[in-house]
């Protein structure tokens, strides 16, 4: 029953809409990660992308080459 109420609060996969999504571990900041079924993606709930700023790309640039 509790697996029930767990899958209804899970997010639908935002490639293929599937509802099937299975708890998949946590990342290495501790969110849960999900691997969906139908297209066998992952999915970070509530995903939080960090872009670069234009001084700490000339710096990677700089130590780069």
């Amino acid at each position: 029953m509790s697996d029930a109420n767990s899958q209804s609060s899970r997010p639908p996969c935002p490639y293929c809409q599937s509802e099937k999504i299975l708890k998949n571990g946590s990342t290495h900041h501790k969110k849960p990660k999900f691997l969906r079924k139908s297209c066998g993606r992952q999915l970070i709930e509530n995903p939080q992308k960090k872009y670069q700023t234009e001084p700490e790309i000339n710096l990677i640039d700089k130590l780069y080459w």
